[in-house]
């Protein structure tokens, strides 16, 4: 693809409506929720407030930097009120993005670890849902689980039992290369599963292809967190794509933290291998991008045409967790709007 050819792309997708599986709340928090309650709370950040400034301290800092400025971000929410600001402030970006449907990560133990209650969280959650019930968005929220030693699952589980199911539709097993074991919750995706909730899983990011491997074998998911490390494994893309098992890719999150080049190489090849996948954020705010930036990057870059920017966004919502009927819906109102640019 020429230069001229993916500007034009880039411009045929931008204003495109689109769907997105992966996603932090506490790391896409709007810049002018955060500055107000940075303010109030007298929260430290390690760099400039400048959505720029923030991408390019974890591009040095690396996973440490990411951590500690998603540590600022949890920061400045400390009331149910805030809970709700933020859900309606990031939906209402949504909707300016022209995101139909978005799958959105919480993080319960970061919350409850800084003394709020579980109910509280869960109450500002619903209440932003309800600000946003007016708008063409619609935003549900995937439980994760952080493998952190001080996590008690069973409250977890006790507390997600009790959620409202069309709201809260999954449950994701997250943590970095120093966290827990994935074996040690098996148990625990079994009994989610049993509970209603399907599981996702972060896999192929910090950690190799052998981490996938563990996500596939002993967590029993069918969408993958990342993943983007199965490109230096043909055996493992092929069986991937074999299987039908979702990626979500976070193009500009991997580069930032240096787990993909420059160019994106391994995002391209699984693009083109044949893996079902879809193009993500991560955390909005803290790598200053959003979905249709994603989309439009691999377009510039002649990693994608138009027709494979549709294709990422049918295989998003056949792996997305949203009742049949709302994929349906989906489909019927996106494929004129994409289909008649193709």
């Amino acid at each position: 693809m020429t230069g001229v050819a993916s500007c034009v792309e880039a411009d045929k997708i931008r204003p495109l409506p689109k769907v997105l599986l992966h996603v932090h709340l506490e790391g896409s928090i709007p810049m002018g929720v955060v500055r107000r309650l940075m303010a109030a709370y007298d929260v430290h950040f390690p760099c400039d407030l400048d959505p720029a400034e923030m991408r390019r301290y974890c591009k040095v800092a690396g996973w440490p930097g990411f951590k500690a400025m998603f540590r600022s971000m949890i920061a400045c929410m400390r009331t149910r009120e805030d809970i709700t600001d933020i859900v309606a402030a990031y939906g209402r970006a949504l909707a300016a993005s022209n995101v139909r449907y978005a799958e959105v990560h919480v993080s319960p133990w970061k919350h409850v670890n800084r003394g709020m209650d579980l109910d509280m969280l869960r109450d500002g959650l619903l209440d932003g849902l309800a600000l946003l019930s007016e708008q063409a968005t619609m935003v549900r929220f995937i439980i994760d689980i952080l493998r952190h030693p001080t996590e008690n699952l069973s409250t977890t589980a006790q507390w997600m039992n009790s959620l409202p199911r069309d709201a809260f539709v999954g449950v994701g097993i997250s943590g970095g290369p120093a966290s827990l074991p994935r074996a040690l919750y098996k148990d625990f995706c079994e009994k989610v599963r049993e509970m209603g909730y399907p599981v996702v899983a972060h896999a192929g990011e910090l950690e190799g292809p052998t981490s996938i491997v563990e996500a596939l074998e002993l967590l029993g998911v069918r969408r993958i967190c990342h993943g983007v490390q199965a490109a230096h494994e043909t055996s493992l893309m092929s069986r991937l794509s074999d299987s039908g098992v979702h990626c979500e890719l976070c193009p500009t999150a991997n580069e930032t933290l240096g787990v993909e080049k420059p160019g994106l190489p391994a995002v391209a090849r699984m693009i083109r291998s044949g893996v079902s996948c879809s193009v993500n954020p991560d955390d909005e705010t803290i790598f200053d991008t959003d979905v249709t930036r994603e989309v439009v990057r691999l377009a510039q870059e002649g990693i994608i045409s138009v027709r494979d920017a549709w294709r990422l966004q049918r295989d998003a919502i056949e792996a997305s967790f949203a009742p049949s009927g709302v994929k349906s819906e989906l489909l019927a109102e996106l494929a004129p709007a994409w289909t008649a640019v193709l």
